[in-house]
């Protein structure tokens, strides 16, 4: 009876060391896919947004040099706000942007926040109501210090074009959306590279900001 039950204990303490052991290996291996997910972008002169065929919300393929490396999904219709998540293949969240609730923050502006795989605050993003002819979004550190802005060119036909600067004005990246493929493409291509406006913030303000456009698109 005691060799049963000293088998039974035996039993339970390895399954239980087996299912930590399972848990860690698969953390780690989520860590090192966000890992290298983030330094293919960050790497990366240009990123190209494929917008998928079959998608409820927004959903693009994320692709550097012809090869898929991510995805990038956004939720543009929830009720605590838009989110937005940057992913590995496997599904990992990397990154996110999640909208403030304007009733809370008593703003008739969108903004949002950065997050990173591990939900650490990483600055944010606030709309600036008055600017006149352009849309356009301001980048803040983690201080709430203004460090760059995104516009969007209001004078386009057949490609819609975005630009980001630091406070000098000098480009960093330059965004362009063709809609002559199966689905729309969106490139995003680095300028200058910058520690502040990394790659991640800019695929997901231009994402952000094509998805206010193709909302007032369908309201012609």
């Amino acid at each position: 009876m005691q060799l049963k039950r000293l088998g039974l204990s035996l039993a339970v303490v390895t399954a239980l060391i087996l299912f930590t052991t399972s848990n860690v290996q698969a953390a780690d291996q989520a860590t090192e896919r966000i890992k290298q997910l983030d330094t293919t972008l960050e790497q990366a002169q240009e990123v190209t947004l494929v917008q998928k065929f079959f998608r409820l919300s927004t959903s693009y393929d994320v692709r550097v040099a012809g090869k898929s490396v991510g995805t990038l999904t956004g939720d543009f219709w929830h009720p605590f706000g838009d989110t937005l998540a940057l992913e590995t293949p496997a599904g990992d969240v990397a990154y996110r942007e999640h909208q403030s609730r304007r009733l809370l923050a008593l703003s008739i502006a969108r903004g949002g926040v950065f997050a990173t795989a591990d939900g650490a605050y990483d600055g944010a993003l606030r709309e600036k109501v008055w600017a006149l002819f352009f849309h356009q979004y301001q980048f803040l550190d983690k201080s709430g210090n203004v460090v760059g802005q995104s516009r969007r060119n209001p004078f386009h036909l057949f490609a819609t074009s975005y630009r980001i600067t630091d406070n000098n004005g000098k480009r960093l990246y330059t965004a362009t959306t063709e809609r002559w493929h199966l689905t729309k493409q969106i490139k995003i291509k680095q300028v200058r590279s910058s520690k502040q406006i990394n790659m991640k913030k800019a695929v997901m303000v231009t994402a952000i900001e094509e998805a206010i456009d193709e909302a007032k698109r369908s309201k012609r």
